[in-house]
């Protein structure tokens, strides 16, 4: 039996994702740079390149027969990291990226 394809919306999910790495990149870089908010750049910069790489391999499997399950735990789990880790290497609870959490 074959697997439903991701709707349209799930195939935007990966593009959103890689426009606001590079939001989140220019922004990270900028604040760094004003002296406005300490980034430790090797964990920021990595995590927002893993979301990159990753956010490219979701958008050639979004033209794939997947299940819409797996598709979707998988864009939540890479959101949760990608998170996480900015958080993380701005700062932990003070960061400014920290109210992302909330929904």
């Amino acid at each position: 039996m074959p697997y439903p394809t991701p709707g349209p919306l799930f195939r935007w999910l990966p593009i959103i994702r890689l426009a606001t790495v590079f939001l989140l990149l220019s922004l990270g870089l900028y604040l760094n740079q004003a002296r406005l908010l300490t980034v430790h750049l090797i964990p920021f910069l990595g995590s927002l390149t893993a979301a990159a790489v990753v956010s490219l391999t979701a958008l050639a499997l979004a033209q794939r027969k997947l299940r819409v399950e797996r598709f979707v735990w998988g864009q939540l789990t890479l959101d949760v990291m990608v998170v996480t880790a900015l958080v993380t290497s701005t700062g932990g609870a003070r960061s400014l990226f920290a109210s992302l959490y909330v929904p």
